[in-house]
């Protein structure tokens, strides 16, 4: 799975890499909307890969196994930084508004209640801390 989510990413990659977004603006969101989701998939395949591995090295007490998790989490930790990277310019933090059909939840805490990626990376950060310290 996670070799057929690299594939598929590196290809997205390929097929909208050099294409020039200077004059549309419309082609900037649509090419880094590629990018976003091309990067989303190498972390998910890193993060698959180190998940693996991390769980050999519980079952097995494997330090090689470790420290090929510990490698795959710090890859998928960069491509969520990419991810950050190429979204950070052009999308800003949205409130979760999926929330507000819920009636046990105020105003004031749906508009505290955002999405960005960059939200999110201290969590992502946390896969690669926990394998770290095992």
């Amino acid at each position: 799975m996670a070799d057929d989510l690299e594939k598929s990413a590196k290809l997205a990659l390929s097929l909208v890499e050099g294409i020039d977004v200077s004059k549309n603006a419309t082609l900037k969101f649509e090419v880094a909307d590629v990018k976003i989701w091309a990067n989303l998939g190498l972390y998910f395949a890193e993060k698959t890969r180190g998940g693996v591995a991390l769980q050999t090295y519980r079952q097995k007490n494997d330090s090689t196994a470790k420290a090929e998790a510990v490698k795959h989490l710090e890859q998928s930790l960069a491509y969520w930084d990419e991810v950050v990277k190429i979204s950070s310019p052009l999308y800003k933090e949205m409130p979760l508004v999926h929330f507000s059909e819920q009636k046990n939840i105020t105003q004031e805490e749906i508009e505290k209640m955002r999405f960005h990626w960059s939200l999110f990376r201290d969590e992502v950060a946390m896969d690669l801390e926990m394998a770290q310290k095992e």
